[in-house]
């Protein structure tokens, strides 16, 4: 309501997150949303919570809800595909503003007592980059003008110790925001600390009987087009022409494996057979989704694959756990653990996916630790442990 209020613009999709919520909103090619507009919208929002405004919940057939959001071009296409023919959808009405929404909501604005706009970012309409810049804000809000001091008390003290501004105060490392954005630039003293992990992870490696391999950066398309990566991932992957033969830089590691195995005529005593590589990958992440070493376009990873027959998939499994146990425990990380899932769209018969599952779950039982079960979330190709 706030965005409207100030700049007219036109609302798009703003979720709830784990810590506050953003907002998508499309301002036209000239608008560009910055830190000086934050407190304009604290303003508005703050007037919003004063009113005490009601949240009023309406439910529409598409006929009317293709109607009333008319005037959105955004809205009237997730109405036309989300909402069935025949079907009925909900909105809400908040004082002037009427929104999409499921609900449920807070019985008035009167609850907030304390808004925060945090940052800003652009983004794409439905995270396709041929598709219409949005500018994105982020904001959070609390009951209480206390929680409100003890959060921003909070990011102060995490400001001091993000690893961005470490990295700029010690030298270690630096983003170029237009030469190449999202990929990092070492220097000195950070290629010392990023090699001595390496070498920390080629030590580990060579005990538990991994061998290390190194593999192409880029393939031609049809080696992603057989994985299935090409078909599901096209998108954030890039792609370069060679000789008017469409090639990809690799986003992961696996299809070179995979073809490195296929070189020959394996015999089952070979297995199982580790292999580990610290190739670097590249992915077609949204500029507004870059932050620091957390969210990158390049980067290597201490990536590694295993392959074995059905009967070892238990005994492998858990032994990665243990592997992953000791490097986490070395640098003081905790982590939780939640077995994914067959998915909808999958490869492989019913059969594999239930022996694989089962083999996951035996190996997270019989390692004693608390896991959770995230129905349907699996890759397309396997079930897979998330920590």
């Amino acid at each position: 309501q706030a965005m409207e209020r100030e700049f007219g613009c036109h609302l798009t999709i703003g979720p709830a997150l784990e810590s506050g919520f953003y907002y998508d909103g499309f301002f036209g090619p000239d608008k560009k949303v910055n830190d000086g507009d934050f407190a304009v919208i604290e303003k508005h929002a703050e007037a919003i919570c004063k009113e005490s405004q009601p949240f009023e919940r309406c439910v529409l057939t598409k006929e009317e809800a293709l109607e009333l959001f008319s005037e959105n071009p955004f809205k009237v296409q997730l109405i036309t595909k989300k909402v069935p023919d025949g079907a009925a959808t909900s909105c809400y009405r908040c004082g002037d503003l009427v929104d999409l929404c499921r609900g449920p909501h807070l019985p008035s604005t009167s609850r907030a007592k304390a808004f925060k706009v945090t940052k800003n970012s652009s983004a794409y309409w439905l995270g396709d980059q041929n598709l219409d810049s949005l500018q994105r804000m982020y904001a959070i809000a609390f009951p209480s003008d206390k929680l409100l001091k003890e959060y921003n008390k909070f990011q102060e003290e995490a400001a001091k110790r993000d690893h961005r501004n470490i990295g700029k105060q010690q030298e270690l490392f630096m983003f170029h925001p237009v030469m190449s954005p999202g990929s990092c630039f070492w220097f000195p003293l950070g290629a010392r600390i990023y090699n001595k992990l390496i070498d920390f992870m080629r030590s580990e490696y060579r005990l538990r009987g991994f061998s290390e391999v190194v593999s192409p950066n880029m393939y031609d398309a049809r080696c992603f087009m057989a994985s299935g990566h090409y078909q599901n991932y096209k998108d954030d992957m890039y792609s370069l022409d060679i000789e008017k033969q469409e090639w990809m830089l690799k986003p992961m590691n696996c299809p070179g494996h995979f073809l490195m195995f296929d070189a020959r005529v394996r015999s089952y005593k070979e297995l199982p057979l580790r292999y580990a590589d610290f190739g670097v990958l590249h992915r077609n992440e949204a500029s507004g989704a870059l932050a620091g070493l957390v969210r990158v376009r390049r980067f290597q990873q201490d990536d590694a694959h295993i392959f074995c027959r059905s009967d070892h998939i238990k005994s492998e499994v858990s032994s990665a756990l243990d592997f992953l146990d000791f490097v986490y425990r070395i640098f003081g990380f905790k982590a939780t653990y939640a077995l994914s899932t067959r998915p909808k769209k999958a490869l492989g018969s019913k059969e594999i996916w239930d022996n694989a599952e089962i083999q996951l779950t035996a190996a997270l039982n019989e390692s004693g630790r608390e896991w959770s079960l995230n129905p349907g979330d699996g890759a397309f190709y396997g079930p897979k442990i998330d920590i």
